[in-house]
């Protein structure tokens, strides 16, 4: 059932960004922020335990800025972790998050603001997020339109949709995500988790609207476990994770697109088979009857897959020595450049 709207709340927005050694490219957020044409908010900094020198930057910016900027830092851990407690901390009555690498536009928070008030009081209740467009650095739309703006549209729709899922700016009703925190255990760490699992579970029992307004910037080019990762096995547990949550959680949106379904089962048997997850294990892992029967059926060309990984060294192992190789040139990059 929704959960009641609180008035308590000493901003009405926080501005979350977590950051993992993005030092070179924090700015960008902070610059759009001292931009906005709406002031009521906090930025709020999750610091994933970086080896640069955020924390003394960000200490730099604190007497400079026109808002209240709170910075914590914990034990590299990943971006789920520091999420978790950004949303516990968060003293804005909406939760913004924006990526490390990115900016928004100066209207976005006072645009935010109209489309939030646009809902009648004893409706908000009923609504967790609203979603705004991109654009790229470049200056091009990504993704396409709705047919009309704003719109309510389901939002697990909308994840699992060829036509409207793209990058958004997600303004999210900050007591909505006290319901349903990121998954933290030791096997999920340094990882990512796909932020659409949460949002996903939280749209089962709220609305979502989404807007045609281009708010935010997406920058394109610092590599990511998403984008551009070091290596393809790099993420491995969170991506098997995310597979095995949309195929007990999600059936009914997969099953349209039934290729997509047995790729996706193919690959929870593969990828389970690197991280040493033994058959037992994986088959009780499975809710739903179809899949553990593609599963099954599948399973010989998901152990060909796997061997396959193993002769062109595609596995963990060889993801892992990639991690540790850029990590330790970025530490190089670090101890050069100017403190």
């Amino acid at each position: 059932m929704p959960i009641p709207v609180k008035d308590n709340f000493e901003y009405q927005f926080t501005v979350f960004t977590a950051t993992y050694n993005r030092a070179h490219t924090l700015h960008r957020v902070f610059d759009s922020l001292n931009n906005q044409t709406y002031n009521n908010f906090e930025w709020l900094i999750g610091d994933d335990g970086s080896e640069d020198n955020t924390e003394s930057i960000v200490k730099g910016w604190v007497d400079k800025a026109k808002f209240s900027i709170r910075y914590f830092r914990i034990n590299h851990a990943g971006k789920h972790f520091v999420y978790n407690k950004g949303v516990r901390l968060a003293k804005g009555r909406y939760f913004l998050e924006v990526d490390s690498d990115d900016a928004i536009k100066p209207i976005a928070l006072e645009r935010a603001k109209f489309h939030w008030d646009q809902i009648p009081k004893d409706s908000i209740k009923d609504y967790f997020i609203i979603c705004f467009a991109c654009e790229s650095d470049q200056g091009e739309r990504i993704g396409n339109c709705f047919p009309q703006s704003p719109i309510d549209y389901d939002y697990r729709t909308f994840n699992y949709s060829k036509e409207y899922r793209s990058e958004k700016l997600r303004c999210i009703r900050t007591e909505t995500l006290h319901e349903k925190p990121f998954k933290e255990s030791n096997r999920l760490k340094d990882t990512l988790i796909p932020e659409s699992i949460v949002f996903c579970e939280i749209a089962k029992n709220y609305k979502a609207r989404f807007s045609n307004e281009i708010l935010r910037i997406y920058y394109q080019d610092v590599p990511s476990l998403c984008r551009n990762p070091v290596h393809p096995m790099i993420n491995l547990e969170g991506l098997t994770y995310a597979i095995l949550y949309t195929l007990n959680n999600d059936l009914d949106f997969l099953i349209k697109s039934p290729y997509n379904l047995v790729v996706r089962i193919s690959n929870y048997a593969r990828f389970s088979m690197h991280l040493d997850i033994n058959l037992i294990d994986q088959f009780s892992s499975q809710k739903k009857l179809l899949v553990k029967f593609i599963w099954i059926l599948f399973l010989p060309f998901s152990v060909l897959r796997f061997l396959f990984d193993i002769a062109i060294k595609n596995t963990p192992k060889e993801a892992n020595k990639a991690k540790l190789l850029n990590r330790n040139s970025q530490k190089h990059y670090f101890n050069k450049s100017p403190k």
